[in-house]
């Protein structure tokens, strides 16, 4: 859900779980620990098979990239194929350079799908156009829709009903614009 650096190697995550399996807290902690031992969770359970977590990682390579780079990790969406689609803010082009170089010496995989300069006319929000910008990518303004309103809902750990709002408000805000431009 968001994910912050800590000084040069740490980072400090809020995170969503769904499990497939429906499986408990305590086996979810174990499977964590069992890929990342130094990790600090602190679990909270909410519906069978959903948990939300802090997370503290003492040896994080990523959060370390973020940090010497200057970027800032804005959000990550795990895929279906289990890549991370992130949205990253950086200063320059320069900074996403370097980041993407740093992962690479790690031994990351790093596919560039989007680059965005974020223009500061914008009609929308900041948090309309991140989530505009994700319904985007993800597919849901596709034709056929790659991903439905429920699904995106669930991606995002928005509320339905929230995340109609949100995109209603954003689209008409677009929609005004562009009429206005006419």
């Amino acid at each position: 859900m968001k994910c912050v650096p800590w000084e040069k190697d740490r980072g400090r995550s809020i995170v969503r779980i769904e499990t497939k399996m429906n499986m408990d807290g305590e086996s979810l902690m174990d499977s964590i620990r069992s890929v990342s031992p130094r990790c600090k969770i602190n679990l909270v359970s909410s519906d069978k098979g959903t948990h939300i977590a802090a997370v503290t990682n003492s040896a994080c390579v990523v959060c370390g990239a973020l940090s010497e780079t200057n970027c800032f990790l804005d959000n990550a969406i795990s895929q279906p194929d289990g890549r991370v689609a992130w949205t990253v803010i950086a200063p320059s082009s320069k900074n996403l350079s370097n980041l993407v170089e740093k992962l690479q010496e790690v031994g990351c995989e790093v596919e560039m799908t989007a680059l965005r300069n974020r223009s500061e006319e914008s009609v929308l929000t900041y948090h309309q156009e991140t989530i505009v910008r994700m319904a985007y990518d993800l597919g849901y303004y596709d034709i056929p829709r790659r991903m439905n309103l429920d699904e995106f809902s669930a991606r995002v750990g928005i509320s339905k009903s929230t995340l109609a709002v949100i995109l209603r408000r954003a689209e008409r805000k677009l929609i005004a614009d562009h009429i206005d431009r006419l």
